[in-house]
C-alpha cells in the first residue's frame, strides 16, 4: 500500500494478548473494519453476534459484518516523541475484509485531528477534544547538537 495512510493498530479484548494489524485510515468509512478471522483470536464469538450491513465506496456493493466492542491501540513516532493512544472502540468484524483492516470515523477517527501531507507520504495524528482514551506520550534517543 505505497503511499496510502495506514498505521498500526493493536486490538485488545478481555483476557486477551492484543492483535496488531495494519489498518488504512479511511475518512469515507463509517466503522473500523477488520477481518472476522481477528476475532475469534480475540475471543469474541461472532456467532452470537446480529450481522449487519454497509456500503462499500468501492464497488458500491454491500458488506456484511458483526460489530463488536473493543480497545483500539495505535502508536505513533514524529521525531523523537513516540505518542500510544489507548481508547473503547466499535468495529466490525467481516469475512470479506481483507488481512489488514479500515480504520472508519465512528469511534475511531471521530476522536482525532488528522492531517495528510501526500508529498511527504506521512500522517499527523492528534486526539482531539472528544478522545475518550489514554494519551500516553514519552521521549525517546538523544538530543541532537
Amino acid at each position: 500500500m505505497d503511499g496510502m495512510p495506514v498505521v498500526f493498530v493493536g486490538l485488545l479484548a478481555p483476557d486477551h494478548k492484543p492483535r496488531v494489524r495494519s489498518a488504512l485510515l479511511d475518512t469515507g468509512a463509517s466503522i473500523s473494519m477488520f477481518p472476522a478471522s481477528l476475532a475469534s483470536s480475540l475471543g469474541i464469538d461472532l456467532s452470537n453476534i446480529n450481522p449487519t450491513t454497509a456500503r462499500t465506496a468501492k464497488s458500491r456493493a454491500e458488506m456484511t459484518y458483526r460489530p463488536a466492542d473493543v480497545v483500539l491501540r495505535m502508536s505513533i513516532a514524529f521525531d523523537r516523541i513516540v505518542s500510544f493512544f489507548e481508547w473503547p472502540s466499535l468495529v466490525g468484524f467481516s469475512s470479506e475484509c481483507d488481512e489488514g483492516g479500515v480504520l472508519g470515523h465512528r469511534k475511531c477517527l471521530e476522536y482525532f485531528d488528522v492531517t495528510f501531507f501526500g508529498s511527504e507520504k506521512y500522517v499527523a495524528i492528534l486526539p482531539n477534544n472528544s478522545f475518550p482514551g489514554k494519551w500516553l506520550y514519552k521521549t525517546v534517543g538523544r538530543p541532537r547538537g
